[in-house]
């Protein structure tokens, strides 16, 4: 979905730099559209969107039935919705009819929050909320899912298309995935200056990184180191091109990092920590 630069890479393996920026941040992410009128989960990232409403998902409050009986003293009211579980119809009281209606809108978002938990179960990852703020702020009160995010789309998402609802979420998406840049920036630079932690040489970076040392490294994406690291013996060559016997040695360090559970920010060669091509906050 990137553009990326031409390049020429032959090697023993494949060349994965360009592919880096998929997986900066979380690559997916979850969008709960509340409202009252209508329920939708989507799945994104940062160029698709598509509705994974889970069929046990409440859709309707007016459809949903709370789990317990309402006070007896409260009166029927002919032509109201049925509760699925009995068919009998929703029971309103004479000064109690708010009392009953907040408590039919919790157990509502309580239905809708244990469907939404279970699927978001295995898939982790960020959720932002859309509708009106009364009833975000309710969720968030209850439920059980621990990713949802701080910020939310705020107005009642009814008549929004998913594509409307994508296109403000995927705004709060780049703020988070800035915000957390910044943050480990930060840490990096605090460690390079202070605690002797973090490391710039592409050298003593490739040796952390294969041995799974590596937490967290920036990259340069617009920048390519040629040449060859010998794990067992440490020895480093570096060469002028890419040919058959080399290979970018930035994305040697990007791949090790991963493959060893770190976490990776690729960014350009302008926005490097200490003006290096390779960054690195070591785990020990």
């Amino acid at each position: 979905q990137r553009p990326v630069p031409e390049l020429l890479a032959i090697a023993h393996r494949f060349h994965l730099k360009p592919l880096l920026p998929h997986l900066d941040g979380h690559a997916e992410f979850h969008i709960l559209a509340l409202a009252q009128g209508s329920v939708r989960l989507l799945r994104a990232d940062e160029w698709t969107v598509r509705d994974v409403s889970p069929e046990n998902m409440p859709r309707k409050r007016d459809e949903f039935a709370p789990p317990d009986e309402p006070e007896r003293s409260l009166h029927q009211i002919s032509g109201q919705p049925t509760r699925p579980n009995d068919g009998q119809p929703y029971l309103h009281g004479y000064g109690m009819q708010k009392d009953f209606q907040d408590k039919l809108l919790i157990d509502f978002l309580h239905a809708v929050d244990r469907s939404v938990s279970t699927y978001m179960k295995n898939l982790g990852g960020p959720l932002v909320l859309a509708g009106v703020e009364n009833d975000l702020a309710q969720y968030r009160k209850l439920s059980h899912y621990k990713h949802i995010v701080e910020k939310a789309i705020l107005g009642s998402p009814d008549k929004r298309s998913a594509k409307e609802l994508h296109a403000d979420a995927v705004e709060i998406i780049h703020e988070i995935r800035n915000e957390e840049r910044r943050l480990q920036r930060e840490r990096l630079e605090n460690a390079l200056n202070q605690n002797g932690a973090g490391q710039t040489g592409l050298r003593e970076v490739s040796i952390a990184a294969s041995e799974g040392r590596v937490d967290t490294a920036f990259v340069a994406l617009d920048d390519h180191k040629w040449g060859n690291f010998d794990q067992p013996t440490h020895q480093l060559d570096l060469s002028d091109r890419s040919h058959h016997c080399t290979e970018d040695l930035i994305d040697y360090v990007a791949v090790q990092t991963i493959l060893h559970g770190g976490r990776v920010f690729p960014v350009t060669r302008a926005e490097m920590p200490h003006g290096g091509e390779v960054a690195a906050l070591l785990r020990y």
